[in-house]
């Protein structure tokens, strides 16, 4: 396909510029089509063929958008496919999906956000899990390291009780946003912060066994972190856990589509989580 062939030259040449204006030439085009619903030669986005063509065609530009680090335009590209999955109703094969949600854990860690990463790498997990087959076991493990720590990452403390009515506005949005484009189904009329939060989200990691795929050493520093109230010695019993932590890691060998895992990139926010923890166990 000619998109493709384009996307692979602005990858190998480094032309992001390029790269971005034809982004928003195939975004416009889309955009033309759905506007221009009675055009006679108008192709039929319901067809399985034009749809996975078009999905292909996004697909391949979220990969090469994260491959040129292009953030911004990769996450208007996972926009682009939940657009595209709105407008015809129908989900992606799971193969396709856990490179949606591969790019976005990417995504969310780039930009800090923590909880979003965490929530990505669930839905990364849950299709792994009931979809690949040859899944191995020490893979599911890191898989399953990898969320329950981006969970524990997560800071532990609400800044809404300082933000005003508009910041909330705000982030109540932003909330109910990232939810769509995680696939995870928010009640509007509930707070979303309190939906989607680190409490909730350690609560399901219990509930549905996620907790118990991860390795010993994530176990431990989940039950020192969430449970143990040992002002004193928290500091000394997590440091040993987060050095073996950091050495935990690798390519996935029957999960192509998730390149590698590094625990070793979750150590510095369990560090401040950990400090945090102490400076709340010491607090009169």
């Amino acid at each position: 396909m000619t998109a493709h062939r384009a996307f692979q030259f602005c990858k190998q040449y480094k032309r992001t510029t390029e790269f971005r204006r034809l982004c928003e030439i195939i975004r416009n085009h889309l955009a033309n089509l759905n506007k221009y619903r009675d055009q006679r030669d108008r192709p039929d986005l319901s067809a399985p063929e034009s749809l996975q063509l078009y999905l292909d065609t996004r697909f391949e530009q979220l990969k090469v958008a994260t491959e040129l680090e292009m953030w911004q335009e990769a996450f208007r590209s996972v926009e682009d496919i939940y657009g595209l999955m709105c407008m015809v109703k129908k989900t992606p094969k799971a193969s396709l999906m856990v490179v949606y949600y591969a790019k976005l854990t990417e995504i969310f860690r780039i930009s800090s956000s923590h909880l979003y990463h965490a929530y990505a790498w669930l839905k990364l997990f849950n299709i792994q899990k009931n979809f690949n087959k040859n899944l191995s076991q020490k893979d599911l493990q890191l898989i399953a390291s990898s969320v329950v720590l981006a969970a524990l990452s997560v800071v532990p403390y609400d800044h809404s009780h300082r933000a005003s009515h508009l910041e909330l506005e705000n982030e109540k949005e932003r909330n109910l946003r990232m939810a769509d484009l995680i696939g995870f189904n928010v009640d509007p009329k509930v707070e979303s912060r309190e939906t989607l939060s680190r409490s909730s989200l350690l609560a399901e990691l219990v509930a549905k066994g996620v907790l118990n795929c991860a390795t010993q050493e994530v176990k431990d520093l989940y039950h020192l972190l969430e449970h143990e109230f040992l002002p004193l010695d928290l500091a000394m019993k997590v440091q040993p856990l987060l050095t073996k932590i950091s050495k935990l890691g690798g390519r996935l060998a029957s999960a192509s589509s998730i390149p590698e895992v590094q625990l070793s990139q979750y150590v510095p926010a369990l560090e401040k989580i950990a400090t945090l923890r102490v400076l709340q166990q010491t607090a009169p």
